[in-house]
């Protein structure tokens, strides 16, 4: 790797426009949206349900339904544009440049079959591996991600394994080919909170091991703060603000991020009715044209008492 690559970042996505067709007509789901991720870095995307924030990941590995599209922007991998010659692009670096874990894993894996296939199954058709290779393969991606005696479970189906074991399954099979960018859409969420604490500490051991970025997507600010070193806010499909997990979390600048800091539960505040943004993210039909949280917070104060009236 020459000395320009390591200093460009491996991420640069520069005024991402998404749009979605619905009944004929074209909706803005992502609009002017900009962040960069660098190598060994942790950057999250946050923001609640309808932010656009998987809609964003999505369209980074070439993943969007048919009725969505990439109207303008660009988005950099290693120098190279994504959104040139996009089909071809994204064939080429699916697996060992960009890999993605999904949010659940019951719907990623095939249930009919072994979960060892299942992790070794690109690597294995690049390199040409032998069916022992791939099978040793996956034995050691099984162990690299915390289960326990993966000899055992090598040949196991994905229902014989408990949720925990099928969410780490599927982070060895994303991570099989070494990717230089894990994309993950919030792969924790149907997880304990100790399953959870558990993952988060795999993808950190796994982002300095493989030297690998990661974007991951969250409504969860705790999750955030314990992997991320930067991070996005999203809301209504537009960046609200970017900066380092200090800065975001430590001092928001916007009414959104501070909305979703105080809704979160807090350890040190026992007994504590738990706070809540009323109303909800609007409908792509619903969204006007500029920051429209500021819409929300007048359509809900100051008639009844709500979190927004104490930013």
């Amino acid at each position: 790797m020459n000395a320009a690559s390591e200093e460009q970042p491996l991420l640069k996505v520069e005024g991402l426009c998404v749009d979605v067709t619905i009944q004929g007509r074209d909706y803005a789901a992502l609009k002017d949206v900009s962040f960069t991720v660098q190598r060994a870095e942790a950057h999250g995307l946050v923001g609640e349900s309808g932010s656009g924030k998987s809609l964003a990941l999505r369209s980074l590995m070439g993943l969007l339904s048919a009725n969505a599209r990439v109207s303008s922007g660009s988005a950099y991998f290693n120098g190279a544009d994504l959104f040139a010659n996009s089909g071809r692009n994204f064939r080429r670096i699916r697996g060992a440049g960009i890999s993605m874990v999904f949010q659940e894993p019951a719907v990623a894996l095939n249930p009919i079959a072994r979960v060892g296939t299942q992790i070794t199954d690109g690597i294995a058709q690049r390199k040409g591996l032998s069916r022992k290779q791939a099978r040793d393969y996956a034995i050691h991606m099984m162990g690299l991600v915390g289960i326990p005696s993966p000899e055992l479970r090598v040949d196991a189906y994905p229902f014989q394994l408990s949720g925990g074991m099928r969410q780490r399954v599927m982070i060895a099979a994303s991570v099989a080919c070494e990717p230089e960018l894990i994309l993950c859409d919030e792969p924790t969420t149907a997880l304990d909170v100790t399953v959870q604490a558990q993952v988060l500490a795999l993808f950190d051991g796994l982002r300095a091991e493989l030297n690998a970025g990661i974007l991951y997507v969250t409504h969860d600010l705790a999750v955030v703060s314990e992997l991320c070193s930067t991070i996005s806010v999203l809301y209504a499909g537009r960046l609200v603000e970017s900066g380092t997990a200090a800065e975001v979390l430590g001092n928001p600048r916007e009414d959104y991020t501070r909305a979703l800091l105080a809704a979160t539960p807090r350890i040190d505040e026992p007994g504590q009715r738990l706070r809540s943004i009323p109303g909800t993210t609007p409908a792509l039909r619903d969204r006007p044209a500029g920051y429209s949280f500021a819409m929300r917070v007048a359509d809900h104060a100051p008639d009844s008492p709500s979190i927004l009236q104490e930013l």
